[in-house]
């Protein structure tokens, strides 16, 4: 039997399978619920949404990745999600729904391969089971799989890479860490982690080398495709973004930063994912938070303690873990123990490493979480691992405590409210004491973000795609448009735009230091579309202004018409999404632009 034979699969473990991809589908239609009912219309909560579906028409219309057709540009950064969005709206359907299918579709292949590779790694039933469920329980992950952005698919991409190595199927893995590098640059990072894991188990060269030569593959033909049509080697985003992360400038890498850099980008991260939720919950849910942590962290750190007194398992001996170690040495790369034995570092680390890879290249190159902390998605996955494993590792404790009580359940009861409410014995009770707790915490996290996704979703809608419907109504076809936040109107105005940004037009970055009205002159636009504040809510002025936008007179430009939303509805997403700004203003510039040019 070769390593990458697959054995049958345990029976329980089939059907712990169809309950998280019935669970995962339940909660992508409550999600959309809004969509469906037709309250809410499809659309992007990030303008950034649009850029991709702006690239995926023009490639599947034109067969070029272009913001404007005709000119060539490497406005997205994924080039694997915009083929595969070309290739959908090719096939007739629209922007919105036909990224909703890819990501929803990557997030139920994510929760059925990270339940399976948790298994490969020797995790116990329970533990693999709670740690899948809560990805679509996280209601941020729902928001990234409808934002219109590659980032469901990165992570999909990611866990089916491990998943492959765990295996032993080294081949698929390179192939696997192609697509990555392609879905995100910085899916490279992922194979140093796999190399040095792939090392240590197998001591082979012959296993290591299909890794790497995947992602050299992957970033050859990435670096290839961006010197071929901006002749750069990496896209013109990257600058982009770090202006926007440096708070309007770009700054030199400088390492003596990183510390405090990697410090606050966790922690902007953190509290978007889950102290902005905590700080906003109703009290009788915080109440029911702090019943459900109290006994499993005391548990947990019981059973720890515990685990460090006991003498190691004899060869073979069953470890304990709920439910399903018996099956774990079934499978290729499983142990017989737990998240904690010492036979399953190797993958852990795996994980690990790749993760603070991840975490500390964006600390160096771009400190900042991104649009709902969606850069350092990662970072989910191994917070979603340790749930699990709390929560197992209390059972297991508490089990202990609770065997000699075969019968009785009055006595039963009474010592399970001793011991933690959590000590029941068998599957079925344990997991409907799970439903009980956590159903509550699960449903605020998916309404909450609910409610921001449609509020943000609102807030582009309302701003950037009816500026752009104004000007495909009110201006020549001929006319060009200098926009800062440039999908929405690229794909709704039917015009040329002109990147103030620095994200499609990698010579903009030159003139973002406080000259931007020379570039706007210099590409001869005759309207501006830029992004504007309401003074002292979340959101400074600091971007028109950084750009130098309308500074010393060199444009004498006129508002003809302004899009906003309301304050009330911009608080209520900005602080968690940090999307957009509220306001746009449609400033005609062609008068300006005669007298420079004549």
């Amino acid at each position: 039997m070769s390593d990458t034979t697959r054995l049958p699969l345990p029976q329980t473990r089939r059907r712990d399978r169809v309950i998280l991809l019935a669970s995962t589908l339940t909660v992508l239609l409550f999600f959309l619920f809004p969509v469906l009912h037709g309250t809410q219309p499809p659309g992007f909560p990030l303008d950034d949404g649009w850029i991709h579906a702006t690239y995926a028409r023009n490639l599947a219309a034109h067969g070029e990745f272009a913001l404007n057709p005709g000119t060539p540009s490497t406005g997205t950064t994924s080039l694997l999600w915009t083929v595969l969005l070309g290739g959908v709206m090719d096939a007739g359907l629209p922007a919105v729904p036909g990224a909703w299918l890819l990501a929803g579709v990557s997030l139920l292949l994510l929760v059925a391969f990270w339940h399976d590779l948790l298994h490969d790694f020797g995790v116990g039933r329970l533990a693999a089971f709670v740690s899948a469920a809560a990805l679509p329980a996280s209601g941020i992950l729902l928001w990234w799989t409808f934002s219109g952005m590659e980032t469901t698919l990165f992570l999909l991409l990611a866990i089916v890479t491990l998943h492959r190595v765990s295996r032993r199927d080294h081949r698929g893995a390179g192939f696997g860490l192609a697509l990555l590098v392609l879905a995100r640059p910085e899916g490279i990072l992922l194979a140093p982690a796999l190399a040095l894991w792939t090392w240590r188990r197998d001591r082979s060269l012959s296993a290591v080398w299909p890794l790497l030569a995947g992602a050299a593959a992957g970033a050859l033909l990435y670096v290839g495709w961006n010197l071929a049509v901006s002749g750069a080697p990496y896209t013109s985003t990257l600058d982009g973004r770090r202006w926007l992360a440096h708070g309007g400038r770009i700054p030199e890498t400088n390492i003596l930063s990183f510390p405090g850099d990697l410090f606050h980008l966790v922690l902007r991260w953190l509290r978007t994912v889950g102290w902005g939720l905590l700080r906003d919950m109703p009290v009788p849910l915080r109440i029911v938070v702090a019943i459900a942590a109290t006994p499993i962290l005391f548990g947990t750190i019981r059973s720890a303690l515990a685990a460090r007194r006991r003498p190691p398992s004899p060869a073979g001996a069953p470890a304990g873990s709920s439910g399903s170690s018996r099956h774990a040495s079934a499978q290729p790369g499983a142990s017989q123990s737990g998240m904690g034995q010492r036979n399953t570092v190797s993958p852990w680390m795996a994980l690990v490493v790749w993760v603070l890879l991840h975490t500390t290249a964006y600390a160096l190159l771009l400190p900042y979480p991104g649009h709902a902390g969606r850069y350092l998605a990662p970072l989910l996955l191994p917070l979603a691992a340790l749930l699990g494993a709390i929560i197992d590792g209390h059972f297991r404790a508490t089990h202990l405590r609770a065997t000699h009580l075969r019968a009785a359940p009055l006595r039963e009861v009474a010592t399970t409210m001793r011991a933690g409410w959590l000590s029941l014995r068998g599957w079925t009770p344990r997991m409907i004491l799970l439903l009980l707790v956590f159903t509550p915490i699960a449903l605020y996290s998916i309404t909450t973000w609910r409610m921001v996704w449609l509020s943000s979703t609102r807030h582009i809608d309302a701003v950037h795609r009816r500026a752009a419907e104004w000007i495909h109504g009110h201006t020549a076809p001929n006319s060009r448009i200098a926009a800062f936040d440039i999908g929405a109107i690229a794909f709704f105005s039917g015009r040329e735009v002109i990147d103030l940004g620095g994200l499609a037009d990698p010579a903009a970055a030159a003139y973002m230091n406080g000259r931007i009205d020379a570039f706007i002159l210099l590409r001869q636009a005759e309207y501006t579309a830029m992004i504007a504040p309401y003074e002292g809510i979340d959101a400074p002025g600091w971007i028109p202004a950084n750009l130098g936008y309308g500074r010393g007179g060199m444009l004498d430009r006129h508002t003809v018409r302004e899009f906003h939303i309301s304050p009330p509805h911009y608080r209520s997403h900005i602080a968690l999404t940090g999307n957009a700004y509220p306001r746009m203003l449609i400033d005609r510039c062609a008068e300006n632009l005669q007298k420079h040019t004549h």
